[in-house]
């Protein structure tokens, strides 16, 4: 095998790994349940460049702070259903997947596109 085509293989493996892994990820953006291998437009979470996200739905909203690590994502709240949270009291560490999904409790979330 030569060197450029072992270069070529290299790059091609290393575009396969998903930022989150890299160091590069970006949890900015919606992220929607995913039902049937379909998003679900009315349970999403939204998080944004500062560090913060928010849970969107028909009978429920709660926001806080998020810190990535790796491709663990720290979620801590601040306030659930518009009444504050006491500091510390509510947060969860969710593990991305090599899919670029996440888990809380029973739903899977995915990126909305």
């Amino acid at each position: 095998m030569t060197s450029l085509l072992r270069a070529s293989l290299f790059l091609a493996t290393l575009a396969a790994v998903p930022t989150c892994l890299a160091g590069g990820w970006s949890m900015a953006g919606t992220w929607m349940v995913i039902q049937d291998g379909k998003a679900n437009q009315n349970m999403k979470l939204v998080f944004t460049q500062k560090g913060e996200f928010r849970f969107v739905g028909a009978n429920y909203s709660s926001s806080g702070q998020y810190t990535v690590n790796g491709n663990t994502v720290r979620l801590l709240w601040t306030k659930v259903d518009n009444q504050p949270v006491k500091v510390g009291s509510m947060k969860k560490d969710l593990s991305l997947s090599l899919k670029q999904t996440f888990t809380i409790d029973r739903y899977t979330y995915g990126r909305s596109r």
